[in-house]
């Protein structure tokens, strides 16, 4: 194929890649066009949603509530209330008396849109939101959580779906954090304490004094991780102190939270061996696309008690695509 025909091919291929999207709640609701952009402190999301495959009776209801989910942390969207013909005379009605929707699962009873699921209608609608933005929010799923009415003596179905995995901010800056500094990688990496070994490296200082890795390390630490002040000390500690350990892991896992794989390996490559060293190997050969070779590693961290690893791994191993 000659290069002029490839790109015919490829311009007739991008709707359907622009379309191709996630499905939820049981195959019947599709999600297209996810975006994610950041403006000040502002988090805004977009997507277009699909319901033309919605099969509900009339006097039942459906209330989807997207959310970001990182770990522990989750933050509720504004949610929307699709509602059958017969159910939505029933909204209007109780609106019109004051009535109160009911809670069900700690989510928001009142939703912010309200559409009602006629066949005659069009049944796409485009969401857009703007939320706070926390540094958390960079590593998060985007997810949809479907709640059924339990209508007519139902059991309310309960549905989770991941509508799409990481929100993938290519340029978000985190105050605090060196600009190049990836959060997810920060999020990968560790960073160890100096040993017994390193006390065997030492330079002279002012005074009776001298300069050692755990003095610099301390001093790192004292900033926030993922900084100028804390990437350029830990770099400094590898400079100063070549040949110790302690300090070429820790110079690596500055590279690694910058995707700087070349320079991570130069620093790893004469202490890959070393259980302090499993985990950024790990995710080293994660970031070079090398999955079997990062599972190796994370694996021999988990055994090493490394616990970061356990937490990489499980990331590694839910994930298709991390690099």
């Amino acid at each position: 194929m000659n290069r002029k025909t490839f790109c015919s091919v490829l311009l007739l291929l991008l709707p359907l890649l622009t379309l191709c999207g996630q499905e939820a709640y049981m195959g019947q609701i599709q999600i297209t066009r996810r975006s994610f952009s950041l403006s000040g402190n502002q988090l805004h999301i977009q997507m277009d949603v699909n319901y033309e495959g919605l099969q509900m009776p009339s006097d039942e209801s459906l209330t989807l509530t997207p959310f970001l989910l990182a770990g522990e942390q989750s933050f509720d969207l504004p949610s929307i209330l699709i509602n059958g013909a017969e159910k939505q005379k029933v909204y209007e009605r109780t609106r019109v008396l004051g009535g109160a929707s009911e809670t069900r699962n700690g989510k928001n009873p009142v939703p912010s849109v309200v559409l009602k699921n006629d066949r005659k209608a069009s049944r796409r609608f485009t969401y857009k939101v703007a939320i706070p933005f926390r540094e958390w929010m960079v590593q998060a799923d985007l997810m949809l959580h479907t709640e059924e009415c339990g209508c007519n003596g139902k059991e309310a179905g309960v549905y989770d779906d991941r509508i799409a995995s990481g929100i993938l901010l290519p340029e978000v800056e985190v105050p605090g954090l060196e600009k190049n500094v990836d959060v997810r990688c920060l999020s990968w990496v560790n960073f160890i304490p100096a040993s017994l070994e390193s006390a065997e490296f030492r330079l002279p200082a002012n005074g009776d004094g001298c300069i050692t890795p755990e003095c610099l390390f301390a001093l790192a630490n004292s900033y926030t991780p993922g900084s100028a002040e804390f990437n350029d000390i830990y770099d400094l500690a590898a400079r100063l102190f070549p040949d110790c350990p302690e300090t070429n892991i820790n110079a690596a896992a500055v590279a690694l939270s910058k995707r700087d794989t070349r320079k991570a390996r130069r620093y790893l490559s004469r202490f890959s061996t070393r259980p302090s060293a499993f985990n950024n190997m790990g995710v080293l050969c994660m970031l070079e696309g090398n999955r079997e070779k990062a599972e190796l590693y994370l694996e021999m961290a988990v055994a090493a008690g490394v616990e970061r690893a356990s937490e990489v791994l499980e990331e590694l191993r839910s994930r298709r695509n991390l690099y």
